[in-house]
């Protein structure tokens, strides 16, 4: 069984309890999902900021790049990132 939010079923046209197929296919990204632009642009600016995220679990990483990614405005991402680098120590 596998968990699928509501709007990716409205998306899909699916409702709960519908069948579908699905392909399952290995993640190559560098972090299991997509880097923020916002993010990316401070990785490129300070790539000792990327090193020391590096360093954090996977888990931690991805989570970072979770709320990042979503927030709604750029001060709030510019507010996350702030926080994220305070715990990498920059």
């Amino acid at each position: 069984m596998i968990m699928v939010s509501k709007a990716r079923l409205d998306a899909l046209g699916l409702r709960v309890g519908s069948m579908a197929q699905m392909q399952l296919r290995p993640d190559l990204s560098r972090y299991g999902m997509p880097v923020p632009p916002s993010l990316a642009e401070v990785f490129e600016f300070d790539p000792d900021v990327e090193t020391a995220f590096q360093r954090l679990l996977p888990g931690r990483q991805r989570n970072h790049l979770h709320q990042i990614g979503q927030a709604k405005s750029e001060e709030t991402a510019a507010k996350r990132i702030a926080a994220l680098l305070r715990e990498l120590g920059f």
